[in-house]
């Protein structure tokens, strides 16, 4: 017979294990592979979006305390992680890709739904912003969005089309009009994502969510507009020691700074002076929700006996 077990050990993960039996092809006396699998596994489910004042910088300090994401990649090197909040007006964006090999073409549509109606808005990021926009009005009527009055900070981390050296990823920061979706505050919203990865020498590789079809809104991921405060921000520092070590443990906050770096900001808000100019870890923290979200061999053990 067959047999496995699940145990969930936190609120976005589970550990699996499962016997296997495998017979060895063309093998005298019909040798098999007795198994036990067991693995580490992330879910992507429905996450919570806090109340917060958000400053469109391209920083993180405003989400220390908004740490619910959204994952995705597994078919190549890139990968992203999606946060968000609200207020009144406005529903907030934070998308971070780390990517070792940025392209001009690396891109990241994001399509955010009402549930209760046949409201979207599409977005396409890449190194350059908003790279297009569209909307979905109630009557299932589409129409292009001019990117340019959409309010996104964006920073590159590495250089664009250059694959001699290690590049750290993008990180686009970005508000859109609550009214546009028409959200209550019954409603969550859905949330479709599909990552495109283009590495020097090798062909376009696209990932999005297990499950998802960008056809049918059913099966999109969820997001809550919670009536929780997100806490303040953090103070942006000028160097990594003045990060706390409580707050080291916390990948998702942390922050260091390189005045020699070039950050850009495409957005009409005005560029951060270099003495402040912080970068994200965002090396750590995609690549913690990397670990967290994608299926994580923890061990496998393989006893082998004739029978």
């Amino acid at each position: 017979g067959l047999w496995g077990s699940i145990e969930i050990t936190g609120t976005h993960t589970a550990l699996i294990s499962a016997g296997d039996v495998i017979v060895e092809p063309n093998v005298v006396n019909n040798l098999r592979t007795n198994g036990l699998a067991i693995a580490e596994v992330v879910l992507n489910h429905r996450v919570d979006a806090k109340r917060a004042a958000v400053t469109l910088d391209g920083r993180t300090n405003d989400w220390w305390d908004n740490t619910d994401a959204l994952f995705v990649g597994s078919d190549s090197q890139a990968q992203a992680s999606l946060r968000f909040a609200h207020d009144t007006e406005s529903i907030y964006l934070l998308s971070e890709r780390l990517d070792y090999d940025l392209q001009k073409t690396d891109k990241i549509t994001v399509t955010l739904a009402r549930t209760g109606g046949k409201e979207q808005i599409k977005l396409v990021l890449s190194a350059e912003g908003i790279e297009s926009a569209q909307y979905t009005d109630s009557d299932g009527k589409r129409s292009a969005l001019d990117a340019d009055t959409i309010p996104c900070a964006t920073r590159v981390y590495g250089t664009l089309n250059n694959s001699s050296d290690t590049d750290e990823g993008i990180v686009h920061e970005l508000s859109l009009p609550r009214e546009l979706l028409n959200i209550t505050a019954e409603e969550e919203l859905a949330v479709f994502v599909k990552l495109q990865n283009v590495d020097e020498g090798a062909s376009a590789k696209f990932d999005t969510f297990d499950g998802t079809n960008e056809s049918d809104k059913t099966t999109w991921l969820r997001v809550r507009l919670v009536d929780t405060a997100a806490a303040d921000p953090l103070p942006l520092v000028t160097d990594s020691s003045e990060v706390s070590a409580d707050l080291s443990q916390t990948t998702s906050i942390l922050q260091t700074s390189d005045p020699s770096e070039s950050a850009t900001v495409s957005t009409d808000l005005p560029a951060p002076s270099d003495s402040s100019s912080n970068r994200s870890l965002l090396a750590v923290c995609a690549a913690a929700c990397a670990a967290a979200a994608i299926a994580v061999i923890a061990a496998v053990l393989t006893v082998r006996k004739k029978k």
